[in-house]
């Protein structure tokens, strides 16, 4: 069976023109325990990084974007 991840995300300004730090935690969406590396993608970039032991995350993102979180034994968001 396919878990879902559910992302708990806050959006933090930079004083840089247009980037910004997504920061977040990915947590099981039935037990709410924190996912340790899962991938988070920034989709139409090469920017990525992976959530901590906490499920933690920072990444930098443009303006528009669209974050691709995946985690071996999950469904894909």
């Amino acid at each position: 069976m396919i878990k879902l991840l559910t992302a708990l995300l806050l959006v933090t300004s930079l004083a840089t023109a247009q980037n910004k730090v997504v920061e977040g935690r990915i947590v099981d969406k039935d037990t709410e325990q924190p996912v340790p590396f899962a991938s988070i993608g920034v989709i139409g970039t090469s920017k990525g990084t992976s959530s901590n032991l906490n499920g933690q995350f920072s990444v930098s993102v443009p303006a528009n974007f669209a974050l691709r979180i995946s985690c071996l034994g999950y469904e894909t968001i």
